[in-house]
C-alpha cells in the first residue's frame, strides 16, 4: 500500500478507533490483537510519528511492550495512571497474572502497569478496557496529541 502519513494511530479495537478524529495524513490501524507483526510489512511506519492506544491492563501493555519491540519510536497515549484514575470507577478484575516485558515500557507506562496491577481485595489486578472510557476524555487526549505530532 503506497502510503506516506504524518501520523499513525494504533489502537486495540473497532469501536475505539471510531473515536479517532479525522485529520490529513493520519492513518488508523485497528483490531490487531496479537497480529503485531504485520506492521512489519508496512514500510512507511518507518516514516510516521506512531501513537499507540490499548487497555489499561496487563495485556495491554504486553501488546505495547510488543508494538515499541517493532517500533522503537511509538508513543503510548491514554495508557497512564492519570486515565486509569480518572476511570477506575469502570474498571473489572483481571485475573492476568504474567506482565509484559519491561524494558521496552517507559518509566510512565510502568507506573501505570503497577497500578492496574495492584491486587485488590478480591486477589485481581484491574482491567480497564479502551472502549469504557469517556469518549470526551479521549477525544480532547488524541486531539492534544495530534496537535503535537509533526
Amino acid at each position: 500500500l503506497p502510503l506516506s502519513p504524518r501520523t499513525v494511530i494504533i489502537v486495540e479495537n473497532k469501536e475505539s478507533a471510531q473515536l479517532v478524529p479525522k485529520r490529513a495524513g493520519l492513518v488508523v490501524i485497528h483490531s490487531l490483537g496479537n497480529h503485531l507483526d504485520a506492521l512489519t510489512a508496512l514500510p512507511w511506519l518507518q516514516e510516521a510519528e506512531i501513537l499507540y492506544w490499548g487497555d489499561l491492563d496487563r495485556t495491554g501493555f504486553t501488546l505495547l511492550s510488543r508494538a515499541r519491540a517493532l517500533l522503537p519510536g511509538l508513543a503510548s497515549v491514554l495508557m497512564d495512571e492519570a486515565t486509569f484514575e480518572e476511570h477506575v470507577h469502570l474498571a473489572v478484575p483481571d485475573t492476568t497474572r504474567v506482565d509484559p516485558p519491561r524494558s521496552t515500557l517507559t518509566l510512565m507506562e510502568l507506573e501505570a502497569l503497577r497500578r492496574v496491577a495492584e491486587v485488590g481485595e478480591d486477589g485481581t489486578g484491574r482491567r480497564l478496557e479502551q472502549e469504557r472510557l469517556r469518549a470526551d476524555v479521549v477525544v480532547a487526549v488524541l486531539e492534544r496529541a495530534l496537535e503535537q505530532a509533526p
